[in-house]
């Protein structure tokens, strides 16, 4: 940001600091006046120039009519068609839930790192339905939204400077996952239905997401090497279903055991069976492992978590979501020896730093070991 001084004819300064233009083209400045002498007016426009870029003061950059509705509009628009339909309701319901009743109206050249702080802080003591307080997550994701929001905004030259940036949001207390026992599991898998039984194997044996689960094709399978390759998604499933690439946009190869091939061959024998008394001929390689009734379509992802939903329900794991089985995996594979970049490829992260931080915490068998370890060279060097 650039400014100019001009002395006055009462003998005050004038501070002029150019803005930028607006999204129409026009250029946009800021004038203030001060008294005094040269030197002190240089620090005063320094002064001015670091606290409109730190977001401690208005701007006066903006559009005068531009809110934090019409931008939020803007950058959804902008951004919609690289989102997945599940990221883009979510986000819409974020905004229109949270966002909107607070800022809706405010504009943004009047957004401050002092306003946002007071606004998350408002959020997390009454932002909830009637009034009820809303976790620091769900702050950290509105307080998400309005940061890239806000930093479109920036590029768009629509305001210099991004507040949300550097403003706090209330602390997020780390998540513990409800990762299910192995014994557990097993029982699941043999009262699942013949494909919730496979379903429920593979995301255990694989660390697979439900939407990478959705979207497997038989061509996906090698049986000989008992490898599985994941290199697609799927949001929704069944007739609205959208197949896009996997979350890190990455392929993935993992190996599975002997059991595990042979309950996909017999999941495949059945589907066979049924595909030939249905008189839909012999299964495509290219067809979907776990088709939808009409055959046409993957799965509906909401009947994996319902039916899932339904078997963990029965055998007492309140509270253990589908995606937890993609936590046990990783749990289960760090506490029993398996090295981190190893799981961390399993799992399609993208570093096993991320693999490390989620984790490592949970491997209670190998802190007790490690434990143990210490006493036993300590007592015995």
């Amino acid at each position: 940001m650039c400014g100019s001084l001009r002395k006055l004819p009462s003998g005050s300064w004038e501070i002029r600091l150019f803005l930028g233009t607006d999204d129409t083209g026009k250029k946009r400045y800021r004038s203030k006046s001060v008294k005094g002498s040269k030197r002190e007016a240089e620090r005063t426009m320094r002064q001015l120039i670091a606290e409109i870029e730190a977001g401690r003061v208005e701007s006066g950059w903006s559009d005068p009519t531009l809110t934090v509705d019409r931008l939020l509009e803007r950058w959804q628009a902008a951004n919609v068609n690289d989102w997945s339909p599940t990221t883009a309701r979510d986000h819409q319901r974020t905004a229109e839930g949270w966002i909107s009743p607070h800022l809706g109206t405010v504009r943004i050249s009047r957004l401050t790192v002092e306003r946002l702080e007071r606004f998350y802080q408002t959020l997390h003591t009454e932002g909830g339905k009637a009034g009820r307080p809303l976790s620091a997550q769900s702050v950290k994701k509105a307080h998400s939204i309005l940061r890239a929001a806000l930093s479109a905004a920036v590029r768009w030259q629509l305001i210099p400077n991004d507040p949300a940036v550097i403003a706090h949001t209330p602390r997020v207390e780390p998540h513990q996952h409800n990762v299910p026992d192995l014994d557990t599991v097993a029982a699941i898998i043999e009262v699942a239905d013949p494909r919730m039984a496979v379903i429920i194997r593979l995301a255990i044996a694989t660390g697979a997401r439900r939407g990478e689960l959705g979207a497997l094709k038989w061509s996906d399978i090698d049986y000989h090497k008992r490898l599985i390759t994941f290199q697609r998604s799927v949001v929704d499933g069944g007739p609205a279903s959208k197949v896009k690439p996997t979350k890190t946009r990455t392929t993935g190869i993992v190996s599975v055991g002997e059991a595990t091939v042979a309950s996909i061959e017999t999941w495949r024998a059945h589907q066979t069976a049924v595909s030939e008394k249905a008189e839909f001929g012999p299964l495509d390689d290219d067809g979907w492992v776990f088709p939808s009734q009409d055959w046409g379509h993957p799965i509906s992802l909401n009947q994996i978590t319902y039916d899932w939903r339904t078997l963990a329900d029965a055998h007492g794991l309140d509270g253990v979501r589908f995606h937890d089985l993609r936590h046990g995996t990783a749990t289960h594979l760090i506490a029993n020896g398996t090295d981190v970049r190893t799981v961390a490829g399993r799992l399609r992260h993208a570093s096993p730093t991320m693999t490390l931080d989620v984790y490592a915490a949970r491997t209670t068998k190998a802190d007790q070991a490690a434990g143990q370890l210490i006493d036993d060279l300590l007592d015995n060097p």
